[in-house]
């Protein structure tokens, strides 16, 4: 994949740096997705949010917020691929920059926390802002799973896998 932006955070600050390509729904989706990093960054605390979910987030706004962004159709089938071949997301919530394990092959991550935070938001969003609130405030992410959205790491991947082996979008509310 080819780099398009960055955000480098450093506290209190954080920086974007991005490249301009001659699409503008890319280049407005890539502003947007980076500039969700430093939002959240800066938000209450610089406590991190796991990179599943921080990249997931991400894309999840760009997608939601750029008027044909170009990210659902970027990130869906991957990720769709992916529970349907039945691989474990708990692989993917494992998985750690600073470890050197993130993104995974051909960037599953990104895909499988788009699609991860997709379903979180659509069926429990106000639990979603609660367990992010957590986090950001120092809780452990996977704590805050259980505490603030009410299901720990097992189930939400379950949730999730059970879901999209058979249905390509979010649920409707």
């Amino acid at each position: 994949a080819t780099l398009r932006g960055v955000c480098h955070q450093r506290v209190p600050l954080f920086f974007i740096c991005a490249w301009r390509f001659n699409d503008e729904r890319v280049v407005a989706s890539t502003l947007t997705h980076e500039t969700v990093h430093g939002i959240v960054h800066r938000y209450a605390t610089p406590a991190r949010l796991p990179d599943w979910a921080n990249e997931g987030f991400a894309e999840w706004v760009a997608k939601t917020c750029v008027n044909r962004s170009p990210v659902d159709a970027n990130r869906r089938p991957q990720g769709l691929a992916f529970f349907r071949a039945g691989t474990d997301p708990l692989k993917v919530m494992a998985m750690d920059g600073q470890a050197g394990t993130w993104p995974g092959d051909n960037a599953i991550g990104y895909s499988v926390g788009y699609l991860l935070v997709d379903l979180m938001v659509a069926e429990r969003p106000r639990q979603f802002g609660a367990w992010v609130k957590a986090v950001k405030g120092g809780k452990d992410w996977r704590e805050a799973l259980g505490s603030e959205f009410g299901m720990d790491q097992a189930a939400l991947a379950r949730a999730a896998t059970a879901w999209y082996r058979t249905n390509d979008g979010p649920p409707r509310r």
